[in-house]
């Protein structure tokens, strides 16, 4: 069958802003561009790719699946799905029994707080500031405007994050629940105080409220399989995203049984939602049959701590701050950080750009010692050149711009 060649090219209009670069292949931790010179790939497309590129296994069970069948409406049944429910079933709390499946983690926030207000019958949603999903507090109004303030906004109300006594003044009989992140990564990879999250759970049990945790960009890389569970807290919700599948689109919600029965009795109670993909389902599954082996698991943490500690041990004047936990990484720095991304770029190595002056590193769960080694050496070099550079030119924000984060 002959193709038919178009009498015109479209266009193609970006959502965010090109980076000058084209990669055409990747393999484990690296990927390839079009002149066959390698990256180390700590970006991992916002840290998705939790296993890397061209995992053996996955592609092996997805190669199967193409042959079966690869798109079904969400209302049909498959095995395909069955297996994803059985995987999910090692990574969440015993208490949470039930588990409903969408395109992505913020369907998966949006279905939770569609059921936090038919279980409660109340509308009013806390969200932190800095959140990376869940309703807007105020339409426009950016991350660094809102810190250290209590937005209100309708249903919505926003609070500091790590702050518990600003959350526990806030809850009464209007609030539904209470979406939080165990550590805030698209926000810049802030870590609360030791001990917040279960402070947070308890201050929702005081006041009768749900508490949601959003792990769509924690799960699995912590250090842990979850980081609420690490932290001895079980949501009433638990909100997972496309890491699952490796950047595939999924959403997850599990959800206590209470939560469950109530909407059980309210069919098509989040309309919003389709999920049917036998093809992402196998994917999710597979992911997760690997990064739930306890010896990768070690492995990450223990890669991740020594990448932490010697990042930290570098003493740049640059570098402001190193936060993280497992292999959730941010530099913050005294500077734009635009010119650091393009030194690393230019020296082989991805990084994610975030706001605020933050450089993210959300590298696979099977990077090595020796290569986050090669990152902190190259990190080293790449401040040094871009504070030379910025001397003499202004540096181009094109590719590596400050994320502009919703929440």
């Amino acid at each position: 069958m002959n193709a038919v060649l178009p009498r015109r090219w479209l266009r193609f209009l970006p959502l965010v802003a090109p980076r000058p670069l084209r990669i055409v292949r990747g393999e484990g931790a690296y990927v390839w561009d079009e002149d066959d010179r390698r990256y180390l790939d700590l970006d991992g497309d916002d840290g998705a790719a939790l296993l890397g590129h061209g995992q053996s296994l996955v592609v092996e069970a997805m190669t199967r699946q193409l042959t079966r069948v690869t798109a079904l409406n969400a209302a049909v049944d498959s095995d395909a799905r069955d297996e994803l429910v059985e995987a999910l079933s090692v990574v969440t709390p015993d208490a949470l029994t039930d588990v409903t499946i969408v395109e992505s983690g913020t369907q998966a926030v949006a279905a939770a707080v569609t059921a936090a207000r038919l279980v409660t019958r109340r509308r009013r949603i806390i969200v932190m500031t800095g959140a990376a999903r869940g309703p807007l507090p105020e339409p426009g109004v950016q991350r660094s405007r809102m810190l250290h303030r209590v937005v209100r906004a309708g249903d919505t109300m926003s609070v500091p994050f790590g702050d518990v006594e600003a959350l526990d003044a806030v809850l009464n009989e209007t609030v539904a629940a209470v979406i939080v992140e165990p550590v805030q990564v698209d926000a810049g990879v802030h870590v609360p105080p030791d001990g917040y999250l279960a402070a947070a759970a308890r201050a929702c049990r005081r006041h009768d409220v749900l508490l949601i945790a959003d792990e769509v960009d924690t799960a699995l890389r912590g250090g842990a399989l979850l980081q609420c569970t690490r932290d001895q807290v079980t949501p009433d919700m638990l909100c997972l995203g496309r890491s699952l599948a490796g950047g595939l689109p999924i959403g997850v919600v599990a959800m206590r049984s209470e939560v469950a029965r109530r909407l059980r009795l309210r069919p098509g109670w989040h309309r919003d939602a389709k999920a049917g993909s036998p093809l992402v389902f196998t994917a999710a599954a597979a992911t997760l049959s690997i990064v739930t082996n306890p010896t990768l698991q070690t492995h990450a943490a223990t890669v991740g701590e020594h990448f932490l500690a010697r990042l930290r041990a570098l003493r740049i004047a640059q570098i402001r701050e190193v936060r993280g936990r497992g292999l959730m990484i941010g530099l913050e720095m005294t500077q734009n950080a635009a010119g650091i991304l393009l030194a690393l770029q230019e020296r082989g190595i991805l990084a994610i750009p975030g706001n605020n002056n933050v450089i993210r590193l959300m590298p696979p769960l099977i990077l090595e010692r020796r290569q986050a080694d090669d990152a902190v050496e190259t990190l080293a070099t790449a401040v040094r050149s871009a504070r030379r550079a910025a001397g003499d030119t202004e540096v181009s924000l094109t590719g590596v711009a400050s994320r502009s984060v919703r929440r």
